[in-house]
């Protein structure tokens, strides 16, 4: 909101253009009634705003600096993963050793160290306890992105990103959004371009996703040819939530293409075990790789919703033609009843039909091209609850590689299940867990996921490639993604 000041009232704060000119447009304004911001504040650079909103309330009750002095000093050089400073410094010393980015970790050292020169220079004096959170805050930064300098590039590693915006980062165009990714090292994408019945490109099966450009996915392959980016296009398959028109769910809920719990409750996901399901999911998929130069194939939500899904009339067909008899008491019969472990199969096979079908296709319409899936992590568990048995997919060959979202703000229990994910594959394909960057985790905590991953595999997949996720981007291009030219 535009704001103008009125008596005793104060500009603290001014709006800065994209290219770092100030204007004279108040965004931060302080009365005796306390402060307004002329916007809400964006999840982008969540650490400055944290000390924004620490600024203002510390401004209106003092005594808070001497909490938050307390607490930064007890957090200090707990920096992925590391218990103190002094752990991470001679983490720091030993990889500089070998590093061939001695300058840039020197520089981010002398930093800290300035910094920690301003704390011991207040010492206990409570009149400047602002002034000492403020340099506990820049020594803190600057061991951080001392210690990402430090950390080594790896070669011949797939970074990738998931994009859940069909036309890349809000604020920005195609070409900037790759752009941004290839200069921080990045070498894929996986952005979302179609859903269960829309798409984001010109599709003969497909009804055109409302709000969007004529052809978004061309946009995007354009860029990423320019920028030497992969592009693996992401479909979220049967699931109709979000990009689907109301009314073309209702039509499809009145032919029964759509599944039904086992409380006989409509539920917006396409059936699987319906022949034309199958067939409109295949023909989406291979239409794309038809179409558009595109590097590979993304299977997203390539299962069923949970146990409760599906129990419609066409399933009770399609299983009792299967097995040869009649289930007497639909669905009991096949939920906790004798047809109960035939009809989780059942389940199994309908998935499975789709990767298999989709995978020799696509091959055959664009030979080399890759075809991948977001999977469950647990996939004992996922085999009953969801009917994803994606260990098969692997022993068969429809993967080229496959992405578990093993999203968790845990360090230790996301390399324990990359770990044993790794054992499950057995080699047979690459393995590239999903981290989930920005559903919890401080950048440095996404650096730490990073390396866990290197440890068993050689690539990783980030979600999601938004204005969120620039922290995480900025801390690994100063040495984990750092590229030849030092971006």
């Amino acid at each position: 909101r535009q704001v103008k000041t009125a008596t005793n009232t104060h500009v603290r704060a001014v709006w800065v253009d994209r290219a770092g000119v100030s204007s004279t447009e108040p965004v931060v304004t302080s009365s005796r009634n306390g402060f307004y911001i002329g916007h809400v504040l964006t999840p982008t650079d969540q650490p400055r705003k944290d000390l924004l909103l620490q600024a203002m309330i510390g401004e209106l009750w003092p005594d808070l600096w001497t909490d938050v002095c307390k607490e930064r000093a007890a957090r200090f050089g707990k920096i992925a993963g590391f218990k103190n400073e002094a752990d991470v410094r001679r983490a720091i010393a030993l990889n500089r050793a070998t590093s061939a980015n001695q300058a840039s970790i020197d520089a981010w050292l002398k930093k800290a160290d300035r910094a920690l020169a301003d704390v011991r220079e207040v010492g206990l004096d409570k009149t400047k306890s602002a002034q000492k959170a403020d340099a506990l805050s820049q020594a803190q930064e600057a061991l951080t992105f001392a210690y990402a300098a430090s950390v080594s590039p790896q070669a011949d590693e797939f970074r990738a990103v998931w994009c859940h915006s069909p036309t890349g980062v809000s604020g920005l165009t195609w070409d900037e959004s790759i752009r941004q990714l290839a200069a921080s090292g990045f070498n894929a994408i996986i952005p979302n371009m179609s859903w269960g019945y829309s798409a984001a490109y010109a599709s003969k099966l497909l009804p055109k996703a409302p709000g969007l450009p004529p052809d978004s996915l061309s946009d995007c392959l354009a860029a990423a040819k320019k920028y030497g980016v992969a592009v693996h296009v992401w479909r979220v398959n049967w699931n109709l939530f979000g990009q689907t028109d109301p009314k073309q769910v209702a039509k499809l809920r009145a032919a029964g293409r759509l599944q039904v719990d086992r409380a006989g409750e409509p539920v917006d996901w396409l059936c699987p075990s319906n022949p034309e399901n199958q067939k409109l999911e295949l023909e989406a998929m291979v239409e794309i790789a038809r179409n558009y130069p595109v590097a590979g194939l993304h299977f997203d939500y390539i299962r069923y919703p949970n146990q409760d899904g599906c129990f419609c009339p066409g399933c009770r067909k399609q299983f009792e033609k299967r097995i040869g008899a009649t289930v007497v008491n639909w669905p009991e019969g096949v939920t906790t009843g004798p047809h109960r472990q035939a009809y989780l199969q059942f389940r199994r096979d309908n998935i499975t039909q789709l990767v298999s079908a989709v995978s020799r296709q696509a091959r055959q319409v664009r030979p080399g091209i890759k075809i991948s899936a977001a999977v469950f992590p647990d996939w004992p568990n996922a085999r009953d609850e969801v009917g994803q048995d994606w260990k098969v997919w692997v022993e068969k060959g429809y993967l080229d590689f496959v992405c578990p979202m093993q999203y968790t703000d845990n360090a230790i229990l996301f390399e324990a299940d990359t770990k044993r994910i790794a054992t499950w594959i057995d080699g047979k394909i690459p393995l590239m867990p999903g981290i989930g960057a920005t559903l919890g985790l401080d950048p440095d905590g996404t650096l730490q996921q990073v390396l866990a991953a290197r440890r068993h595999t050689r690539g990783f997949v980030l979600f999601n490639y938004d204005r969120a996720l620039f922290d995480d981007l900025e801390l690994l291009r100063l040495g984990a993604t750092r590229t030849q030219d030092g971006l």
